[in-house]
């Protein structure tokens, strides 16, 4: 999947900070592989281009990054071989929303991810990103009388912006503001945020809002007000394809950070927010209290 796409947030974004930091790890040998969307063979993917058949031999470990139930239908066969030749398959579960919440999602999407979760339960090893969503998956498994890999475990996310210096001289925007980021989608609680927040400009608030993030799915009403928005470019602010030295800089000179999500698997923004030292107002769920021990502060409700 990553092999082919371009696509530098959320669970991709994810997939290859994973992928580039393992490559470091000591003591084994890691190599990045795609199943090929023809013939189904596995190829190394390093250096941006593929570099010829990935050997697999027994006991090596194949670790799957991204939810993708077309792909693993696809290679269902060689995963299957490579299983009877002792190799070990698992899956990194970055949350099961689709699952709890189906109605944040397109109803297909929501019925691929079902599928995908229900065939990845067989395989030898499921690795989620936290805690909760590991209790999630093994609360939905039990429900539904679904057998569940014997290795379970969770780790969580990190942030490295690994330049010390990136960002420090963009001047982008001026005063105080607070920071959002995170994929524009029915779950995250934009439109929830900037009520508040037209709320605040109306009693005479000079603080500013600032949205980071693409364009997502069920959302085109949002999408419109905020295209249309009185006070856009003024108060309010929108970057759909800000870079790392944008996103850098504008998490260095914000005044506080938002994660406003009623439903995530990790909340990677907070962790970003904590890493520049900045406190995160975030609603109360509870994957943001198992991760969101230092500078945060919890809302219930809209």
């Amino acid at each position: 999947y990553l092999a082919f796409k371009n696509e530098n947030s959320g669970i991709p974004r994810v997939a290859k900070e994973i992928i580039k930091h393992a490559t470091f790890f000591k003591g084994c040998k890691i190599r990045p592989f795609y199943f090929h969307p023809i013939n189904g063979e596995m190829r190394v993917f390093e250096e941006g281009r593929s570099q010829g058949i990935c050997k697999v031999h027994r006991h090596d470990v194949v670790l799957n990054p991204i939810p993708n139930v077309r792909e693993l239908q696809f290679n269902a066969k060689t995963i299957e071989l490579l299983q009877n030749e002792g190799v070990l398959i698992g899956y990194i579960l970055h949350d099961i929303i689709a699952i709890t919440n189906p109605e944040y999602f397109k109803k297909r999407d929501a019925v691929d991810f079902s599928r995908w979760l229900q065939k990845i339960s067989y395989y030898d090893f499921i690795l989620a990103v936290s805690k909760t969503t590991l209790k999630a998956y093994e609360d939905w498994a039990t429900r539904n009388q679904i057998s569940m890999p014997k290795y379970r475990d969770y780790f969580w996310l990190g942030s490295d912006f690994t330049s010390a210096s990136i960002g420090e001289n963009l001047e982008i925007i001026d005063g105080n503001f607070a920071l959002m980021v995170g994929t524009i989608e029915p779950r995250k609680g934009h439109a929830a945020i900037l009520r508040a927040f037209e709320k605040l400009w109306l009693s005479g608030s000079s603080l500013k809002l600032v949205i980071v993030g693409r364009k997502g799915w069920k959302m085109d009403e949002f999408i419109n007000k905020l295209r249309n928005h009185q006070l856009l470019g003024q108060k309010l602010f929108w970057f759909d394809n800000a870079d790392d030295e944008v996103l850098v800089s504008l998490y260095r000179k914000s005044l506080f950070c938002i994660s406003a999500s009623y439903a995530e698997g990790f909340g990677l923004p907070l962790v970003e927010a904590n890493y520049f030292g900045k406190w995160v107002l975030c609603r109360d769920i509870p994957i943001f209290r198992e991760i969101g021990r230092n500078r945060v502060l919890f809302f219930d409700d809209d």
